[in-house]
């Protein structure tokens, strides 16, 4: 049998490039990042409002300006929050770009923005007052609502990207979120309820928007100059961190029927597909902020290839064991759920989100040793990849399954005698060759010193990356 795995070539020169022209990336910015909140200035010993104040992990201060409170978050992250509800601040981003000035605020909150264009950011700081549980838009046009269905495109009028269940409506798994297109200058995503802390990035008209930690009832889109506008919005965070329930998306004009890519790639991985770490600098500590599911090598992938995608993945997760033996479920156990926090086998299958090519990427977590641990069985390793990948072509007749090796691994910890990117590369190869003629490798080689948050991969690792994949994808399924 021959084994199904690409050798591709890596780019050199242009790659960078190539992703701003596709991906809408500003090279500028291709780097760690700190909320722009947290910017503004505050004592050296206290937090600032909005910024983290403890959890597991943390090292900075414990103490919060005057006028917060240190408020639990989950066990990963503590946030310094008004004291008061009735008035916060916020932080309003105006963008101006080549083409049209585009202004994203938030209401009945204090959000905080970052706007990541091609040229230059403005930001001036004002003040929101909560108002009551649902923000409409306000104009002297008629408002328009969707009518949301149980479909899993969401409604007639926008619908869901990633993997969200109708039901819930949550958005829990890392890069899910919503899309639509609109005619007029206003929109308005609502949001039911939320818990944890959760970041997200909005695409409007290409342009990204980050917005750091979401709270309120609503994200208002504009005002933007009148015209047809395209909006994603992609969550940035683990399931654990916390989720957003959707409520429902108004605009001040009609929306556009926008039909999505037929192309569709799913990523199963860990916690470098969610994009751990990936806009720190090592030594940090991940957090929210510093997640980012969008600039990772699947999403950015995705982006050269112009398809949707889907992530379903979670930090410290393997394919035989966790990060931490911890017995608690497995990535594949996992990846049965609709919603990252539903029940074990509610996901469905359903054929309108099918993809033609899946990406696993397990392993860093097996193969760790954490001091006393075991190494790694690499035969029953190679067995659950297989085991895996069999449940997939089960449930997707024909699609195509990319096996990538880690960075995280390297030939010369813990010794050279094991190296583990190596070990780990073979046991992907009979994996493939086991799972037949659609299935391929595909090597991600041990990552240099820059590096994110615990040593995790940055967003230049991930963009040199997503080539890589893409030209995979692309041979094997002549996109």
């Amino acid at each position: 049998m021959v084994v199904g795995y690409l050798e591709v070539s890596r780019y050199k020169v242009g790659i960078y490039q190539s992703l701003a022209e596709n991906c809408f990336i500003n090279l500028s910015n291709m780097k760690s990042y700190l909320p722009l909140i947290a910017l503004a200035g505050a004592a050296a010993a206290q937090s600032p409002v909005w910024g983290q104040c403890g959890g597991i992990g943390w090292t900075g201060p414990t103490t919060c300006v005057a006028g917060t409170t240190c408020t639990y978050q989950n066990d990963w992250y503590y946030q310094c929050l008004p004291s008061s509800s009735s008035t916060t601040k916020s932080t309003t981003t105006t963008t101006k770009t080549t083409t049209t000035p585009v202004k994203t605020t938030t209401t009945s909150s204090g959000t905080t923005m970052r706007t990541t264009t091609s040229s230059r950011t403005t930001t001036t700081s004002s003040k929101t007052t909560t108002t009551s549980s649902k923000t409409t838009t306000t104009s002297t046009k008629t408002t328009t609502s969707s009518t949301t269905s149980t479909s899993p495109t969401g409604s007639a009028t926008w619908r869901f990207v990633g993997r969200v269940n109708p039901a819930t409506k949550e958005l829990s798994w890392p890069g899910s979120g919503l899309a639509f297109s609109f005619k007029g200058t206003t929109a308005s995503i609502s949001i039911s309820s939320m818990w944890g802390d959760t970041s997200v990035t909005i695409f409007i008209d290409g342009v990204s928007t980050v917005i750091p930690s979401v709270t309120g009832t609503s994200i208002a889109i504009g005002p933007l100059a009148s015209g047809v506008h395209t909006v994603q919005l992609r969550k940035r965070t683990d399931a654990y961190y916390g989720s957003l329930y959707i409520g429902d998306v108004t605009t001040d004009g009609s929306f556009v029927a926008s039909a999505p890519s037929s192309r569709r790639i799913e990523i199963v991985g860990d916690s470098i597909s969610v994009g751990y770490g990936l806009d720190g600098v090592n030594p940090c500590s991940n957090t929210p902020q510093v997640e980012d599911t969008p600039l990772t090598y699947g999403a950015l992938a995705a982006g050269l290839l112009g398809a949707e995608y889907s992530v379903v993945a979670w930090s410290g997760k393997g394919v035989l064991r966790n990060y931490q033996d911890d017995g608690q479920p497995l990535m594949p156990e996992l990846y049965t759920r609709y919603g990252g926090n539903d029940a074990d086998n509610t996901y469905t299958y359903p054929a309108a989100s099918a993809p033609q090519a899946i990406v696993i990427a397990l392993g860093t977590n097996d193969f760790g040793y954490l001091g006393a641990r075991n190494p790694i069985n690499v035969s029953a390793y190679t067995a659950a990849v297989v085991s895996f990948g069999q449940t997939l072509q089960s449930h997707y007749p024909g699609v195509s399954i990319f096996l990538l090796s880690s960075p995280m691994l390297s030939d010369s910890y813990p010794t050279t005698a094991d190296a583990q990117h190596t070990t780990q590369s073979n046991a992907l190869k009979s994996a493939a060759a086991t799972l037949g003629s659609k299935a391929y490798f595909v090597d991600w080689p041990t990552q240099g010193s820059n590096v994110g948050c615990d040593y995790h991969p940055n967003a230049a690792t991930h963009a040199a990356e997503a080539p890589v994949l893409a030209a995979a994808i692309k041979s094997a399924l002549g996109w």
